[in-house]
């Protein structure tokens, strides 16, 4: 079995631990000054927005990848804090167009 230590327990590190721990080949250990739950101010997770916007390649494997498992954590984990939301383009005109 491979040891595999995850540094950090913000959204990325969580979630990559998440991920490597469904397989059974794996044991993962996160090591981090805070974990879910901790209102500290050097603990951004609880405060932190992000925008998944893919780029004009839709073929970018790492977004057919990322993409589903945001918008799972986001409809069956709401303990996850994930929460989707439509984003109006701030532009009319595509970004390829410009």
């Amino acid at each position: 079995m491979a040891n595999i230590v995850v540094v950090g327990a913000g959204v990325s590190g969580l979630t990559t631990a998440l991920l490597l721990s469904k397989n059974p080949a794996y044991s993962v250990t996160i090591v981090a000054k805070h974990m879910p739950g901790d209102y500290d101010i050097e603990y951004t997770s609880p405060w932190a927005g992000a925008n998944f916007a893919p780029h004009r390649n839709v073929e970018n494997p790492w977004e057919r990848h990322t993409f589903p498992e945001l918008y799972r954590l986001a409809k069956e984990v709401p303990e996850a804090g994930i929460h989707i939301q439509g984003n109006p383009p701030f532009s009319p005109t595509p970004t390829y167009q410009l």
